[in-house]
């Protein structure tokens, strides 16, 4: 980190390694070290919650649970709209898009989904609208935060200079939400499934690790590279960048991963390790 990296000052090591650098509103605290870890301190905060969250929602009936999911979805969006109406083009990040408290109701909406189709819930859509749905949705906030960027029309007005990611995440949510729903549908009916392939699931799997890598992989790239290459040339290096990204969280999650997941199972369950 001190060579590819930023310097860290100590304190900031400290609440990152605890893993409470989200509860801290300054970008340098919650991005510092290995910025992509932030989500690390949300769902260190979710596993604390999940015992007690858990056992009310599996009380709650399917038609309960669906209601919950849209009070909370319907609750985060009011809540959202009106600090960004009142910090304008202020601390919003901090504030929601890293706050452990903020991202609950996502976590809390994860499990109300998988508790309704566990208990037959099956939403009246296909795979096929269901990925649709995603890639409109896609498109659709991309498209807006352009036109907001580029202060298109009416988008000059809006008191923001780029569409916060907090507020992207709250269009994509129900549309992801519905997906995964349509997926499990068609595979607990007995169906296979596009994310069944098992190249796949081979990169779901390394995904995470991919994710807290990636960053400090790139920066060790911009350190290492000079700043004279040709365009064409940036565009090669790092497309080589990405496979050599995607091929070392590979190696993360076999060596670095999966023994310590084996030897935290092993701690609790010793009759189910191989």
């Amino acid at each position: 980190f001190a060579y590819f990296g930023t310097p860290e000052s100590a304190p900031v090591m400290i609440v990152t390694l605890l893993l409470l650098q989200s509860w801290v509103p300054v970008s340098s605290v919650y991005f510092g070290m290995n910025g992509p870890s932030w989500s690390l301190a949300c769902e260190a905060f979710f596993y604390a919650v999940f015992p007690f969250l858990v056992p009310r929602v599996k009380r709650m009936t399917v038609a309960s649970t669906v209601k919950f999911m849209a009070v909370i979805y319907v609750a985060a969006v009011l809540l959202a709209v009106v600090l960004h109406v009142l910090l304008r083009d202020g601390p919003t990040v901090g504030i929601l898009y890293v706050n452990p408290l903020y991202r609950l109701w996502e976590f809390a909406i994860g499990i109300c989904l998988a508790h309704a189709v566990s208990k037959g819930w099956r939403p009246r859509i296909s795979m096929r609208w269901a990925v649709l749905g995603v890639l409109v949705a896609f498109a659709a906030v991309n498209a807006l935060s352009t036109a907001i960027t580029l202060h298109v029309g009416p988008f000059a007005r809006l008191p923001m200079s780029v569409l916060p990611n907090d507020l992207a995440s709250l269009v994509m949510v129900p549309f992801f939400a519905l997906l995964i729903a349509a997926a499990a549908r068609r595979e607990l009916d007995g169906h296979v499934t596009f994310f069944m392939r098992p190249w796949l699931v081979t990169l779901g799997k390394w995904s995470f690790a991919l994710y807290l890598t990636h960053a400090f992989l790139l920066a060790a790239a911009a350190r290492i590279l000079p700043d004279t290459l040709n365009e064409a040339l940036r565009y090669g290096i790092t497309g080589a960048v990405v496979i050599m990204a995607i091929g070392f969280s590979g190696l993360v999650y076999q060596w670095v991963e999966m023994p310590l997941e084996r030897r935290l199972r092993a701690r609790q369950f010793p009759a189910r390790v191989d």
